[in-house]
């Protein structure tokens, strides 16, 4: 199946890595100049970290990024930054408006810890805060540590298209844990936490576990791919599972999305729950208003959700089943 052999395996793969130009006009970077055809190339995590100076560049990572390589204490680890961890990348009227991409790579073992900061609004928590525009692809976030509030993703936690503007998430896969507390409307998701119309995610999934809780009379979304969700994904999944408690507000969790836009050729098979307040559950969709969800699934069985309305719910055998996946691709050679 062309989806599963795009997805597990575009890591190890990989584009070929571009020449370091050691004559770069910014120091900041390993080389290049930014552009599309010669990004900004990033091979530790200051350099990573130094995206936030250049928030409309392009970059390219050159090497997986763990707890071995060059500025990882100081940026990504549980002590950096007073015990607070990374610091995401754009946020309120500075958000990123580049493009990563991935080049096949892993981050791994990324902390972030912000629970405590709230002026002048809860802070989104993620590698990057808010992104307005670009693109983010062949990327996997592995064993990350995510805790904010309000918005929470591994990858980012508030995806808001400026007008006119677009932003594209593609062979995206991430694992861990996300926790968003006590905010005031909370959205938390594997790879983003909160995205609106204009922005895509196709051909990526996560794993990560997500965990969310709100205030007294708060809107929470909780999803095992995105939270809120009022854009587009396509070809994608979650397995990871989804634990929502509100203080008496709106709570909506969903394995996949807990409030759906479009939703296209997507499955999810993690647990799901929620308590307090007005719950709205669902195997892949907490709750939509006038979402489009085409040939996507749940996991009857191990989502804890025998039946609902939004998608189709299936058994474990069935999902196993090619007949299920009408529409979708896929590839005999493949064995799938």
């Amino acid at each position: 199946m062309v989806l599963f052999v795009t997805l597990l395996s575009f890591v190890n793969s990989g584009s070929a890595n571009p020449k370091i130009n050691s004559e770069s006009v910014f120091s900041d970077f390993a080389g290049g100049t930014g552009t599309i055809a010669d990004p900004y190339q990033i091979t530790n995590w200051a350099e990573l970290h130094a995206i936030r100076n250049n928030l409309d560049g392009n970059f390219i990572l050159l090497n997986d990024l763990d707890e071995n390589t060059l500025g990882y204490q100081e940026f990504a680890s549980a002590t950096a930054d007073s015990n607070k961890g990374w610091a995401p990348i754009g946020l309120d009227a500075s958000e990123f408006k580049g493009s990563l991409d991935g080049n096949g790579h892993v981050i791994k073992n990324l902390n972030l810890n912000r629970t405590s900061d709230q002026a002048p609004v809860d802070y989104a928590g993620g590698l990057f805060g808010i992104m307005s525009e670009g693109t983010i692809k062949n990327l996997g976030l592995v064993d990350a540590n995510i805790k904010s509030r309000t918005s929470a993703g591994i990858l980012i936690a508030e995806a808001i298209p400026a007008f006119g503007k677009t932003i594209l998430i593609e062979n995206v896969y991430t694992s861990g844990i996300v926790t968003a507390i006590n905010g005031f409307g909370t959205n938390a998701g594997g790879i983003v936490g909160l995205m609106r119309s204009g922005t895509t995610i196709k051909n990526s999934f996560s794993t990560a576990s997500i965990n969310a809780s709100t205030l007294l009379f708060t809107i929470m979304n909780a999803g095992g791919l995105v939270g809120d969700c009022d854009g587009l994904v396509m070809n994608s999944y979650s397995t990871g599972s989804v634990t929502a408690q509100g203080s008496g507000g709106i709570v909506n969790a969903g394995g996949f999305v807990g409030k759906a836009g479009n939703i296209q050729n997507c499955f999810s098979t993690g647990l799901v729950s929620a308590s307090g307040g007005f719950a709205n559950v669902g195997g892949l969709v907490g709750f939509e208003i006038s979402a489009n969800i085409e040939n996507s699934f749940w996991n009857t069985e191990t989502s804890n959700q025998a039946s609902g309305s939004l998608g189709m719910g299936k058994t474990t055998a069935q999902l196993k089943d090619q007949a299920t996946f009408t529409n979708w691709n896929f590839t005999p050679s493949t064995g799938v």
